[in-house]
């Protein structure tokens, strides 16, 4: 393919299309590692680790002493060694409060709202903030401008193998940045393919999922024996003899998150880890009869078909949660390499573009004919603002709605909490957290339409012999 023209289609995508490539890359590296942003920021998810940790049942049932009145809803296992177990509840008002249990004591540490670091980062990364499918199709379209970056960047540079050390210092930013931009271009090269697939996929999921809606097996529920044979004050059997039920029937299997029953006909369901690698929990999960402990069903990833197995493994993939702590510090890693391949690149560009406009400058003056600088530098930015109108249009509607979902996001969750809008957002750290990502995501913003886009530089106009010196002049 013609070097020149895979030179503009990089150069192309990367002008129209970095900023919000940009924003998406950087919320997703964050996404990785916002357990542990939420670990650092707020006590009562941490945890001292000790020798043996306490039944999930103690858990749930000190949850259950602490708020009698309130239903639970959910509970997630640790994320990790020093973290505490997560029960959700529903408040007095209906809404979602989050409680954490010490899986190591049982004991009920404290409680935050629903909304935190992970929450914001979750919802962001994956559609802006827009609770519909097509919010997901935004953000994963990009998955296609990375893919086409990604190939056309490799496919311009020859030799890309000698660029995966080089990197000169000391001879001027234009050039290190330019070695910088090339390497990790390269070492980021198959996980951008990596997130630019995955990031695909999530497009072309929605419709899938509808298309194969009716095929799609139905959760079992509890017989009408069953609950006609129940006395009427009957409650739910022991969550530790329930699990234990589950144990026998699948010994290896991981307890990772428990979904109780909300209604008299509903099953209990189990999510968790198994035999198979690569998938998220959900892809092997048991529904359990509550009542007698019966096992309703079983899906074990083993036994899906290849592509329900890819629908479960592209989570894991995509944000790296699959070893534990290493593996994602590894994604992090990479996510801020390949974000910062965006400013890199464009920060060429403008050090392309403004020495052609020097070059123009200086090229008149020699000249002497200064006022066709303006001229030619004018029709210089002219060109560049119709070679960037889709990128600086399409970006612009897409952040004009991404601003006012994430301000209703937040607004809403404020309106409806009862602890406070502060508390309700989170409390301090989360907000710090997210509120320096916004405020980076204005700044780049402001310096991408500025100076990339709508830049409109001051040419100083050589002047005649006719006309007078400036006072200062010698």
């Amino acid at each position: 393919m013609n070097k020149k023209l895979l030179y503009a289609v990089h150069g192309w995508l990367g002008l129209n299309f970095g900023l919000a490539l940009f924003v998406i890359c950087l919320s997703g590296t964050i996404a990785v590692l916002s357990h542990e942003l939420d670990w650092l920021s707020n006590p009562v998810v941490r945890a001292a680790p000790r020798p043996s940790r306490v039944s999930y049942g103690e858990m749930y049932e000190s949850v259950r002493a602490a708020f009698p009145d309130n239903r639970i809803k959910n509970m997630w296992g640790p994320v990790g060694p020093r973290f505490a177990c997560e029960f959700w509840i529903d408040s007095d008002k209906g809404e979602t409060v989050r409680v954490y249990v010490d899986p190591y004591t049982g004991e009920t540490l404290g409680t935050a709202p629903w909304f935190n670091t992970q929450r914001f980062f979750r919802d962001f990364h994956r559609r802006f903030f827009w609770y519909s499918w097509w919010g997901i199709w935004l953000v994963g379209a990009f998955g296609f401008v990375l893919l086409g970056s990604s190939a056309t960047g490799l496919l311009f540079y020859k030799r890309w193998w000698a660029k995966l050390i080089t990197l000169r210092v000391g001879k001027g930013l234009r050039v290190f940045c330019s070695d910088l931009h090339r390497a990790l271009g390269v070492w980021t090269l198959l996980f951008a393919l990596l997130i630019s697939l995955t990031g695909v996929w999530y497009l072309v999921e929605i419709p899938l999922g509808w298309a194969s809606r009716g095929e799609r097996p139905r959760p079992p529920k509890v017989s009408e024996e069953v609950l006609d044979d129940l006395p009427p004050d009957a409650e739910r059997l022991p969550l530790d003899e329930l699990l234990a039920g589950v144990q026998r029937v699948a010994p290896e299997f991981q307890v990772r998150a428990i979904f109780f029953p909300n209604r008299p006909n509903a099953p209990m369901q189990v999510h968790g880890q198994e035999t198979a690698w690569l998938v998220r929990d959900r892809a092997n999960h048991l529904y359990v009869d509550p009542y007698t402990g019966e096992i309703l069903s079983r899906q074990r990833a083993e036994e899906l078909d290849a592509l329900a197995r890819w629908a479960d493994t592209a989570d894991p993939l995509h944000f790296g949660d699959f070893g534990g702590l290493t593996s994602k510090l590894i994604w992090f890693g990479f996510g801020l390499a390949l974000s910062a391949l965006i400013p890199t690149g464009v920060y060429l560009w403008i050090k392309r573009r403004d020495q052609i406009a020097g070059g123009v400058v200086a090229r008149e003056r020699r000249r002497e004919a200064g006022g066709d600088a303006h001229s030619l530098v004018k029709a210089l930015c002219d060109a560049t603002r119709r070679r960037t109108a889709v990128g600086s249009l399409s970006t612009t509607a897409l952040f004009a709605l991404a601003a006012y979902a994430t301000w209703e996001a937040l607004a809403r969750q404020a309106r409806e909490a009862p602890e406070g809008a502060w508390q309700a957002l989170g409390g301090t750290g989360p907000i710090l957290i997210y509120g320096t990502f916004l405020l980076s995501v204005l700044v780049a913003s402001i310096f991408w339409y500025r100076v990339a886009w709508f830049y409109a530089p001051g040419i100083p106009v050589a002047r005649s012999s006719a006309d007078p010196a400036p006072k200062g002049d010698g």
